[in-house]
């Protein structure tokens, strides 16, 4: 029975979390008024502050050896097998096949999604990890946006929003509940709101342009 139970709670995961699909309306926004010339300033200092970007594109673990590793975009399954991660904190808890061919590997702070290649696309922390700039699960919206500016897109769910910023060759994102940010995640793809509805779901996708007026955050 508990196993059912996690197995149900995972699935509900990776449904939310990890392929953000849900059945409610989606809003892709633009904010109408921000200054994107001083939040693209704003991550040029990140990156001369010694936070490089392409620090984001990986994740350093170690190993049951005490070696390091890394989980990282682009990886393949031969990789993730090729690691000792036995009884450590990424230890592989549960790999799923999901339906459209793709694959779900998870630890326990953590989600991967390889693509039907067998390549690592994106990666879904709902762990303590922080990112390369200290932020982290259960910090507020205001940080996330004092650290990296306000997002380039904005999807809006019933219960939750995805903030998604553009950083160099692939996106980081965070899911924002009650203003305070749940899970975040990197993906080598832009969100796609079209593979969801090609799987089933009724979204309604409302694209907001800059001579359009925006929802505010309240």
């Amino acid at each position: 029975m508990k196993r059912m139970i996690g197995i149900l709670i995972m699935t509900l995961f990776i449904i939310t979390g990890c392929s953000n699909i849900q059945n409610s309306s989606i809003e892709l926004s633009n904010d109408v008024g921000i200054d994107n010339d001083s939040d693209e300033l704003l991550r040029s200092s990140i990156v001369e502050d010694n936070k490089s970007l392409i620090d984001w594109k990986h994740i350093v673990i170690k190993q049951a050896d005490g070696q390091s590793g890394m989980f990282y975009l682009g990886m393949t399954l031969n990789d993730l097998n090729s690691l000792d991660l036995y009884n450590t904190d990424n230890e592989i808890t549960e790999t799923i096949e999901l339906e459209d061919g793709q694959t779900a590997v998870w630890t326990p702070i953590l989600c991967l999604v390889f693509n039907k290649e067998g390549i690592l696309y994106k990666i879904t922390v709902n762990g303590d990890l922080p990112t390369p700039i200290g932020l982290k699960n259960g910090d507020s919206i205001d940080l996330l946006e004092s650290l990296l500016g306000k997002s380039d897109n904005t999807y809006i769910f019933a219960s939750s929003n995805v903030e998604e910023y553009n950083v160099g060759d692939f996106y980081f994102y965070a899911n924002i509940n009650e203003e305070t940010v749940s899970l975040w995640g990197i993906s080598s793809y832009k969100y796609d709101y079209k593979d969801e509805q090609s799987i089933g779901h009724n979204s309604e996708i409302v694209e907001n342009h800059s001579e359009t007026t925006s929802q505010n955050r309240m």
